[in-house]
């Protein structure tokens, strides 16, 4: 495993990949080309959320743990299989894969309160996942993360799991972070995103109703995109997985990772899936290169 010099970290769920060896061996050559920082993930929560489990049965301990002794090293890290809501399932899970040689994240769950347990596991590795955070924005999760920083006794390197409150995430204790949100605004609400000290979203029908005016970020940005308005009114280029907002989102998204990372925080975005991860890092080498434009990114 070896982490690279770069903003641009991703998070690839083993549900989504599994299956899927084009895609894997195209992420494992861009970590290990330098190119991105790759965090793996168990899918323990994209399963937990599924209709039919069934459907995810290759999300087990044994799968899970093979496939990650053949990957480990194309990565920079990745996250034991927990199980939601179940404290003592996750942690029977964690020592099968510690038993095997894997050295996994810890993932402290919600309910999981026995921190001589989670300060043992610092020893195996130091960086350790804090869940709760994707449903919970309030002051408990913020001292529980500061809690979990505590009790490590200034070892541990705090992942705070779908954790990206702004400006929080940038004072507490924390290592990492991973966002879903930056695919998920855009694709399923239509909201256009941009930086304006913390991520500022306008969504796309309220602008071409007038219901609110394109903010001045937006104009500036579809200028050097060379987004005219014919294109913007145009509901083919709102549609699918390569709509304005989504390219909107991505360059948001590029300007706060380098922000978080000149922090000190590392921020993680989750791929769901191969298109996402081409255009990831196809945007990232076209804006370092000053060329990016709509219609470039709609081959990608």
């Amino acid at each position: 495993m070896k982490s690279n010099n770069t903003h641009l970290n991703l998070l690839i769920s083993y549900a989504w990949v599994a299956r899927n060896k084009g895609w894997t061996n195209d992420m494992c050559h861009h970590h290990s080309n330098g190119d991105i920082n790759l965090m793996f993930d168990s899918g323990a929560f994209t399963k937990h959320q599924a209709k039919n489990h069934n459907s995810y049965s290759f999300i087990n301990v044994d799968d899970y743990s093979n496939w990650i002794e053949k990957y480990r090293n194309y990565c920079e890290k990745y996250i034991m299989l927990d199980v939601i809501g179940n404290e003592s399932k996750s942690k029977k899970n964690y020592e099968l894969m510690v038993k095997r040689g894997l050295d996994p994240m810890f993932v402290l769950t919600v309910d999981d309160t026995d921190w001589s347990y989670y300060r043992d596991t610092l020893d195996i590795n130091p960086h350790v996942c804090i869940a709760g955070g994707v449903a919970d924005k309030s002051d408990w999760m913020s001292k529980r993360f500061q809690d979990a920083d505590l009790y490590g006794e200034g070892k541990a390197l705090i992942h705070g799991l779908g954790y990206v409150k702004h400006p929080t995430i940038l004072q507490l204790p924390l290592h990492s972070v991973d966002s879903s949100s930056w695919s998920q605004a855009p694709l399923m609400f239509g909201n256009l995103m941009y930086y304006d000290n913390g991520l500022k979203t306008a969504n796309y029908r309220d602008i071409l109703t007038k219901k609110t005016k394109l903010p001045q970020q937006l104009i500036v940005l579809f200028e050097k995109l060379k987004i005219t308005p014919k294109q913007f009114s145009n509901m083919d280029n709102h549609k699918g997985g390569s709509n304005i907002e989504l390219l909107t989102s991505i360059i948001a998204n590029i300007e706060y990772q380098k922000i978080c990372k000149r922090n000190g925080l590392d921020l993680f975005l989750s791929t769901i899936s191969h298109k996402q991860l081409k255009q990831l890092i196809g945007v990232n080498e076209m804006l370092e290169a000053g060329n990016l434009t709509y219609d470039k990114y709609k081959k990608l």
